[in-house]
């Protein structure tokens, strides 16, 4: 008699929440490689990019100049300037790095994130970084934020009231528990070298002793000019055996990893996407 046929397990729903570099944008290439990801797999969804920029808001109001009287005009462009005031009183206008991992900036990746978990209860929840976007998902795991003032204690638990994205008080206080469905962290391009006197490794050994019970996929190129020693960095800071870290050295790839590094190597890593994210 034979035997009944293995039940197949049920693929988890996974949703990438995207946290972009410097200036605001993920960049056609990582843009470009995320749509051919999740054609490839129909349970990986992607969500809006974390950061909040105006310039699409900036060219409505232009095209509406155009078209409406100058009265109609005022009006738009005042509840333009009324909108983006009030979200700048809650949050930066971008989560471009140029002041670090402040307070503020990671509150603001950590009330995305709490959103996408609420929404995608049933789905795995993952950032998907580049450059900065890398060093603040670290730290909004990590619940910390980052002071170039004070040398002394420069990385600091987050403190105050959680927001939500409305900009709501949600009754909690920080440091949050993050969700059970946030898993990890997919970061290429990691800055490792910058301006100021706060050494960026410090995060890395930080997250290292007390945050890796999520998973974290590391894609460095070994032509990265921004971070020239970033693979042999990130080796030796979790070096082969750190549970949860997988380093994925990316051939010819610079500080954007997608960018000219040919077909080949792009579904290779592509692949250690797959494989780091269980698919």
């Amino acid at each position: 008699m034979s035997s009944p046929p293995a039940k197949r397990h049920k693929t988890s729903q996974i949703v990438l929440l995207p946290i972009a570099g410097s200036g605001g944008k993920l960049g056609k290439d990582c843009t470009a490689t995320l749509e051919a990801f999740t054609a490839a797999h129909a349970n990986v969804t992607v969500l809006d990019r974390v950061q909040r920029t105006y310039n699409d808001d900036e060219k409505t109001v232009r095209k509406q100049r155009k078209k409406e009287s100058d009265k109609d005009y005022a009006v738009v462009v005042k509840e333009f300037n009324d909108k983006r005031a009030t979200e700048d009183a809650l949050y930066p206008k971008n989560l471009t790095g140029g002041n670090g991992a402040t307070a503020k900036v990671v509150g603001h990746a950590t009330a995305h994130l709490l959103d996408a978990c609420s929404l995608h209860p049933d789905a795995d929840v993952y950032f998907y970084t580049s450059s900065f976007g890398g060093r603040l998902a670290v730290h909004t795991v990590l619940q910390r934020s980052e002071d170039k003032k004070d040398s002394a204690d420069p990385y600091k638990l987050l403190e105050g009231i959680v927001l939500d994205r409305a900009g709501n008080d949600t009754g909690t206080c920080y440091p949050v528990i993050l969700p059970a469905n946030f898993k990890g962290v997919i970061t290429s391009g990691y800055p490792l070298e910058g301006k100021g006197p706060l050494d960026r490794r410090d995060v890395l050994r930080r997250l290292k002793s007390e945050a890796l019970d999520r998973k974290f996929l590391f894609l460095a190129g070994d032509s990265d000019p921004e971070t020239p020693t970033l693979v042999e960095d990130l080796e030796e800071i979790f070096g082969e055996q750190t549970a949860g870290v997988t380093v994925v050295t990316v051939a010819r790839g610079g500080h954007n990893v997608w960018k000219k590094i040919g077909e080949e190597e792009t579904e290779r890593v592509m692949g250690e996407m797959s494989t780091f994210l269980g698919l």
